[in-house]
């Protein structure tokens, strides 16, 4: 009988001791998959840093990079214009959408020049390395910026601006930038686009929205 009860004993330490063994293997395979788990959450976080830092310092980078405008030598000028000689001019080559327009000449005289010097302007500012995002940054704020780099010491007086119009292809609105220069004894209109430095010769604005020369 007391055989018996030691080897029921034994029996029932042998089953405890192999519980105890399972349950540990199980508490090590579920502490190896939340390691598993918990590094592979550290690498993606890792990965996920590293990724917004490259694109903030790409982006960062390239803003630093852009040679300053103000380092570009003053234009060749060809002559000058007035505020009502410019009005007169625009407004007789100019077709304007709707009832809603807009004229502003901001200053009493404007010095004009070649488009060879607008293009030597055009050839060291890099406006049109930026890239083109809806609302963020579309083709109002590439004309803005373009106005703005011109807008220094030696170029603000030049007779340069924005232009806005419909356009009928697309059939939505577009900014652009605009010049006046004057080729022999005549005046002359060259519209821009400033996301690509194309410069495209007119003889009359359609569908203007509105045009602004400061």
């Amino acid at each position: 009988m007391k055989e018996k009860r030691n080897v029921e004993e034994l029996v029932d330490r042998l089953i405890e001791r192999s519980e105890s063994e399972t349950q540990q293997k199980e508490r090590k395979k579920r502490r190896r998959i939340k390691i598993k788990k918990g590094e592979e959450k550290t690498v993606f976080l890792i990965f996920l840093h590293i990724g917004i830092f490259l694109i903030v310092f790409s982006s960062v980078a390239m803003v630093c990079m852009l040679p300053p405008t103000a380092d570009i030598p003053p234009p060749k000028i060809l002559g000058e214009i007035s505020n009502k000689e410019l009005y007169n001019f625009i407004v007789n080559r100019t077709v304007w959408y709707g009832l809603n327009t807009n004229l502003f000449i901001g200053d009493y005289k404007y010095k004009l020049t070649s488009v060879s010097e607008i293009r030597r302007f055009l050839r060291k500012d890099y406006t049109d390395r930026f890239f083109y995002d809806d609302d963020e940054f579309d083709c109002d704020d590439f004309a803005t910026r373009l106005y703005g780099q011109i807008t220094i010491p030696g170029w603000s007086e030049i007779c340069f601006g924005e232009i806005c119009y419909l356009d009928k292809e697309s059939g939505e609105y577009h900014c652009g930038n605009i010049f006046v220069t004057k080729e022999g004894k005549d005046l002359v209109i060259y519209t821009i686009e400033p996301q690509n430095d194309s410069i495209k010769k007119t003889n009359r604005l359609k569908n203007v929205i509105f045009i602004f020369f400061s």
